[in-house]
């Protein structure tokens, strides 16, 4: 007999980690494609001698990875503009932010790691394949907090474009940060989704006069809600919610039970994760 394991689901990396192994996909297929069409295209030609193929398809494939240079370089430009003092923010400075994501969380973590048991000739039997793989039942998440405590958590559904998201901070941003700031000043952070870039969506945030922080591009390994969301992922994993309902009541439950020791030493290591994008030119931190 012989023990094999599946392969994780995705939901068991960060979404860091799958955003960029598929900006990777992306770049590698990028390159075959590149190489396969200069091949077909010198075969046609009546070179003699293959050097001009070979400059000519390392030209083409020095050039192709500027997806990933362009994600490094838009990062450390920013971060080491004039404009831009994340530089020589101290944790007091940082503990002014809120901190807001969305992420999705899923309900089938019972399937993560099973274990199928087989002869060993049969690897290759269809029999011992699942045929049909249903998509699992998933919840949108928007999030915020501080370093001295959580805001709201609120439950979405489906994809959230900019009509939306304005009426998920309508409902949760004032109430959050009344609980978390009171009347001291504050700095909204966000990323650059679409949702929140958009221009309805500046608009209704300068008309409430949210004062938002400029936040670098493809940046979310500098964010510690990332770390919260990784925290929860785990949770989940561990409590195995067998439905919707089931999932968003634990959520709420280890949304809670994180301690705010945790929220104040992730932030306060924001000068050291700047640091190490500096010190990396632009590069993801480990």
């Amino acid at each position: 007999m012989q023990y094999t394991r599946s392969v994780p689901h995705p939901a068991a990396y960060s979404r860091f980690q799958l955003q960029w192994s598929v900006t990777q996909l992306t770049i590698s297929r990028s390159l075959r494609d590149a190489a396969k069409s200069m091949r077909m295209q010198n075969s046609c030609s009546k070179s003699s001698t293959g050097e001009g193929w070979c400059a000519s398809i390392y030209a083409n494939l020095c050039s192709l990875p500027l997806a990933m240079r362009r994600v490094r370089d838009a990062r450390i430009q920013q971060l080491g503009s004039d404009d831009c003092c994340f530089e020589i923010w101290t944790p007091f400075q940082w503990k002014k932010v809120l901190w807001t994501d969305e992420s999705i969380f899923e309900v089938s973590y019972g399937n993560i790691g099973r274990k199928v048991i087989r002869e060993k000739d049969e690897a290759n039997d269809p029999f011992c394949y699942k045929r049909v793989v249903l998509k699992a039942s998933s919840v949108r998440v928007w999030g915020c907090l501080a370093a001295n405590g959580f805001g709201n958590l609120h439950f979405c559904n489906g994809t959230i474009k900019a009509p939306d998201y304005i009426r998920v901070l309508e409902v949760n941003l004032r109430p959050s940060l009344q609980r978390l700031f009171g009347r001291k000043r504050y700095l909204f952070q966000q990323d650059n989704a679409r949702s929140h870039t958009a221009k309805i969506t500046k608009t209704w945030l300068r008309t409430k006069r949210v004062p938002v922080l400029e936040w670098p591009a493809a940046s979310p390994d500098l964010s510690p809600i990332e770390n919260i969301w990784r925290i929860l992922t785990r949770n989940m994993a561990q409590r195995r919610p067998r439905n919707i309902k089931q999932l968003q009541d634990y959520l709420r439950q280890e949304w809670e039970k994180i301690s705010t020791d945790i929220l104040s030493r992730l932030v306060s290591f924001m000068p050291k994760r700047l640091a190490v994008v500096i010190r990396r030119k632009g590069d993801v931190t480990p």
